[in-house]
Formats: structure tokens, sequence, C-alpha cells
């Protein structure tokens, strides 16, 4: 989105507030001008934006008059609503929300998946588990992040079907929400999982296991510290040191590490092991 100029945005400002004084119970905010108010980048705006919903609020019909905007023809208002619908925690906002979240833009998808994970409806999950495998990367990586704030340790198959996501941000914060909801009750799923051919997934099933703190996990933990490059690497040492791996393992891993941070995490432990007397 183009930021604005701020006299713009003050001017659509005071027509907004003008026509709330006018006439407060029957406003009707036109698309220039709530795009406008918006500010698409004034860093004023959202926190105007809020104040006048509330007003709107306190007159009554506020809330219509936004659920309005999710139809407009502009994507940036429609992107804006969603953004307010989450803010708000809307819930009257649900069913505008699931439209946005199929819209024909890709950063409207991205804001409605995002205020969706604020809402927490249980009925948004089967939406968010679609939306994993949407074609823009940061739908993707939202939807992760908001099936993690459900809670429900049932979507980790689902998560695990795209853990291998082509973009690196999108995958790891699939993979983390694999983390998040990593529970007792998926042990047998992970213990699959582990055998997989796909190296993404036998990461996540031996970081998921060594979360709940199984020690089936240290094996591969080990295999993929050797064959594994990428930001993942430093998670593998620290689930290593979760489940106290056995020194001599991890003294035969750090001679041919070259990551110095996950250096630093097996020196640290092992120091630690020792009694504080190794030197590094």
């Amino acid at each position: 989105m183009e930021m604005l100029k701020t006299a713009d945005y003050e001017q659509a400002l005071k027509d907004v507030n003008r026509g709330l004084e006018k006439d407060p119970n029957k406003i009707v905010l036109l698309e220039d001008r709530l795009i406008l108010l918006l500010g698409n980048g004034n860093p004023q705006a959202r926190e105007d934006v809020l104040k006048t919903q509330a007003r709107l609020d306190a007159a009554g019909g506020g809330r219509f008059i936004l659920l309005e905007q999710a139809q407009s023809r502009l994507p940036q208002v429609r992107q804006q609503t969603a953004y307010l619908l989450g803010v708000l925690r809307e819930p009257d906002g649900l069913s505008a929300l699931k439209g946005l979240a199929e819209d024909e833009n890709d950063e409207v998808r991205a804001e409605a998946v995002h205020a969706l994970a604020k809402l927490n409806a249980p009925d948004a999950k089967k939406l968010l588990m679609i939306r994993l495998r949407d074609g823009y990367w940061k739908v993707r990586a939202e939807a992760a992040a908001a099936l993690a704030k459900s809670k429900d340790p049932a979507v980790t198959s689902q998560l695990f079907r795209v853990v291998a996501d082509p973009d690196d941000y999108a995958r790891m914060q699939i993979l983390n929400a694999v983390l998040d909801l990593a529970d007792p009750s998926q042990t047998d799923f992970y213990l699959n999982a582990l055998d997989s051919d796909e190296i993404h997934k036998k990461t996540a099933a031996a970081l998921a296991l060594a979360k709940i703190h199984r020690a089936e996990a240290v094996p591969a933990l080990i295999d993929l510290l050797k064959d594994k490059d990428g930001p993942e690497r430093l998670q593998l040492a620290q689930a290593l040191i979760r489940l106290h791996a056995d020194p001599a393992r991890l003294e035969a891993l750090l001679k041919n590490e070259r990551n110095p941070q996950v250096k630093e995490v097996f020196l640290q432990y092992l120091q630690q092991r020792s009694g504080g007397t190794r030197a590094g």
C-alpha cells in the first residue's frame, strides 16, 4: 500500500468527525474517505481509527458500518477492515473475516487470517488449515501461527503435511506451530514421522518428541545435526541438551560443528556437566 500525504489523511479525519457531529446515528463512511482515514502508513492512523470506531460504537451502528467495508471494491479498505475486526475482536465479524480470508488480494487474505487468530474461533480452524496451502507465503505463515493459538494438537497432522514449505519464513512458522502444539497425545504420530524420508518431517517429529521429553528423539536429533543445514540446527542442538544427551556423543558432534551458536550451546552444556572445568 502507498503512503498517503499527511494533509490528505488529516482532511479525511476531519470529514469523518464532521459527519459524526452532524448525524452520529447514521454516518456513512465513503470508501475514499475511509481509506484516507486508515492512513496506509501514517503512524497515527490506526490509533485515530480506533478512536473513531469507539465513537461510532457509542453512537450505535458503528460496527455494522465497519462490516460493510468488507465488501469494498478497494483492497486497501478490505485489508484495514480485516485488521480492525481483529483488533476489536468483534464476534459479529467472523463471517466477514472468513470471506476476506479467501479474498483475491494476497495482503487482504494475510490480514484476515491474522485477525482470525485473534478471534480464536473454533469453527475457523477448517479454513485456516486450507490456507496452509495458500499461494502466498505470508498467508501460510499467518495460518500456521493462528492454528498454534488454537491449542488443539489434533491439527498437528495438517501442519506436518506442509512442514516442507518452500518459503523459509513460512516453514519456520509451521515448525514453530508444531512445537507450540507438541503434546503427549501425539506421541505415536511423532514416532511414525521419525521414519519419514522427508527431512523436514523428521526434524519436526524429533523436535516435538524432545519438547515432550521423549528420549527416542536422541538418535534422530544426532543424525539430523550431522546432515542438516539451516536455521533449525540451533533448535536441534538445544533439543539434545534438553534430553540430557550423552556428553560423549556431543563431544563427537562438536569436533565437526561449524555453526558458532551450536558450538556455544554444546560447550556450555559440556562445561556444566564437567563441573565447570572444561575449556572452550
